[in-house]
């Protein structure tokens, strides 16, 4: 084991090659974001790409929510949403006035609180897709050379899981 001061770690970042800078994998580890602007029926809402610790975040605040339960106590739709909820309640930066008016009202405000099912949807989807294209230009297809971005939603192939693992992008249908 070694011990090194933080100057020379900080040396070792500086060193990268050109590619390695512009590559989005080396971005993240170096402590940049990625952020989206997505718009939807009702507004433009700014979401950041979900990290590792983002996605432990997600889980807890998921688990909380149904009072440290399993998932399999809950019928499906209710643990969607719960889901649902807890992803946009950490991957969501801002979004339109009304958006930030009620988070200004109510300091606790949760995706949880809003009354519409099909725009909860409609926003993890565009969460969702999102998650899924940086997905693919951090770790593309072999034999890509040119890293491809995915149109489809909903590939679980490319999420692997993790907090949008088993959940669709399709909009609920609110007479269910």
């Amino acid at each position: 084991m070694e011990v090194v001061n933080r100057v020379e770690t900080q040396e070792r970042v500086e060193k990268l090659t050109e590619e390695q800078k512009d590559d989005l994998f080396t971005k993240l580890i170096t402590g940049k974001d990625v952020i989206e602007t997505v718009n939807t029926k009702r507004g433009k809402f700014k979401i950041k790409y979900p990290r590792p610790t983002d996605l432990v975040t997600i889980g807890k605040l998921a688990a909380q929510r149904r009072n440290f339960k399993p998932a399999e106590a809950f019928d499906a739709e209710t643990d969607m949403i719960i889901f649902m909820s807890s992803t946009l309640d950490v991957v969501v930066l801002s979004g339109p006035l009304w958006f930030e008016e009620a988070k200004t009202k109510n300091k606790n405000f949760s995706f949880m609180e809003v009354p519409n099912l099909a725009f909860i949807s409609e926003l993890y989807g565009e969460a969702y897709s999102f998650r899924a294209q940086v997905e693919l230009l951090i770790n593309p297809p072999e034999g890509s050379a040119d890293k491809p971005i995915s149109p489809e939603t909903g590939d679980d192939e490319a999420m692997d899981g993790g907090a949008f693992g088993n959940l669709s992008s399709e909009q609920l249908d609110p007479k269910s």
